[in-house]
């Protein structure tokens, strides 16, 4: 994140945070009970359409939990397995890493708004993460290529402005 220009230390401390729980398969799936739609196995990986359903249908608590796992979710698939996504827009025509960016830049500004954010001070960072959230994907972008990648940087990890 250093490498990135982001000094602030809460931002990497919650970034590593959420590095962590993801690394756990179970974290991939949304907070709360799992509703038509959703997938209870969190190996399949939950769509964001579904959880973006859910939270219009969630009472207010529950939004904040929903709209702040979509923002992280939206981070780490789109930081950590940027590869994955544009495999799935080849093969599929699924959103790409631009709809990603929304979703979760806005999931995280929502989130940021909310009651409980406030009460946990949350809000300075997903308002960081939220003006912030392209230039927070592209230093994961980085840190998966030096990481996980032990051949050529794929093509798909050079660019900035993947749409």
């Amino acid at each position: 994140m250093r490498k990135a220009g982001m000094e602030e230390r809460a931002l990497s401390d919650y970034v590593a945070a959420m590095l962590v729980a993801f690394s756990h398969t179970r974290q991939l799936a949304p907070p709360g009970p799992v509703t038509p739609g959703m997938v209870a196995n969190a190996r399949s990986f939950t769509y964001i359409s579904d959880m973006l359903d859910t939270a219009s249908k969630a009472p207010p608590e529950q939004v904040f939990l929903i709209r702040s796992h979509i923002g992280n979710y939206s981070l780490f698939f789109s930081g950590i397995m940027a590869e994955r996504i544009h495999a799935r827009v080849q093969r599929t025509g699924a959103p790409g890493i631009g709809f990603y960016e929304a979703v979760g830049g806005s999931s995280f500004a929502m989130a940021a708004r909310h009651r409980q954010a406030r009460n946990a001070s949350l809000t300075p960072i997903y308002e960081q993460l939220s003006e912030r959230f392209r230039a927070v994907r592209v230093a994961l972008n980085q840190l998966a290529e030096n990481l996980f990648h032990l051949h050529d940087t794929p093509t798909i990890l050079t660019k900035t402005n993947m749409a």
